[in-house]
């Protein structure tokens, strides 16, 4: 699975990235995933990711992920949560019908929680 060189472009606090052993990861609208995870369940994950990108756009989708991950850690980030969230519902056959709708509502407030200006707000109130 490529993975960017964050250490090169002096982006030390992804470095965990580089330590998760992805089996799969999204870029735009172009997924890959390793031979042994190639499934179902890893594939809908990624396309999860596919619809935030859709949703927020290159940049949004960027900073969204990159400061979910920065303030929260990999799987507590709020884009991975949510695909984390939708893959365990499809594990579990219990995929809600209206998960489309939700992940856009989710993926919204994804970017509303990290946005440079509310975060900033945040910072400033505390």
């Amino acid at each position: 699975v490529p993975l960017p060189p964050y250490k090169k472009f002096g982006l030390n606090e992804f470095e965990e990235l580089n330590q998760l052993n992805a089996v799969g990861i999204t870029y735009n609208d172009t997924i890959f995933v390793t031979k042994e995870h190639f499934n179902e369940i890893t594939c809908f994950h990624e396309m999860i990711h596919i619809v935030q990108w859709k949703l927020l756009g290159i940049e949004k989708f960027l900073l969204t992920y990159g400061m979910g991950v920065v303030l929260k850690g990999y799987r507590e980030s709020p884009l991975e949560m949510i695909a984390y969230t939708y893959q365990k519902n499809l594990e579990d056959n219990a995929l809600p019908m209206n998960f489309l709708e939700k992940t856009r509502k989710l993926t919204s407030e994804a970017w509303l929680e990290v946005n440079p200006l509310n975060f900033l707000r945040g910072q400033l109130q505390d």
